[in-house]
């Protein structure tokens, strides 16, 4: 058994492409994890109100900072809004530490990767995930539930 805590990038609403990659990790073998990147979303805080946009952040600082590995899928940025969530995990990412990881499906998207000065890029397939995770994972003696 091996655990891993992973941020997958999102924009504080559930996209398919980052449902499709949680089932793909909750599919394999093994793995226990926790997952930080739960999207949350209260609806009476607004990114254009100051305060909000601060509480809003705080939040999302505090699901990478602890995380193994912050995986970035790129075709989210198919919607403008999400560039700057992308962004911003990416740097609170690299600025604690956590090593970030491209994912994408679209490779329309892959000269973002370098334009973000993302060190790693993976195409998203249960191989190449699981191959990941194997090797940012640490043993396990237990499950998490």
């Amino acid at each position: 058994m091996i655990k891993v805590d992973i941020f997958i990038s999102h924009a504080w609403r559930v996209h398919p492409e980052w449902e499709s990659l949680v089932k793909m990790i909750d599919s394999i073998p093994d793995l226990t994890w926790r997952n930080f990147s739960v999207p949350w979303h209260d609806p009476a805080l607004r990114t254009s109100d100051e305060l909000g946009l601060k509480l809003i952040e705080e939040v999302f600082i505090s699901q990478i900072i602890p995380s193994n590995i912050c995986l970035v899928i790129l075709d989210l940025l198919k919607q403008k809004s999400s560039r700057r969530w992308i962004e911003k995990a990416i740097f609170v990412a690299k600025e604690n530490g956590v090593p970030v990881v491209a994912i994408y499906t679209d490779q329309k998207y892959l000269a973002e990767a370098e334009e973000l000065k993302i060190d790693e890029v993976l195409e998203l397939s249960y191989d190449s995930i699981e191959g990941l995770l194997n090797r940012v994972s640490t043993k396990a003696d237990f499950k998490y539930v």
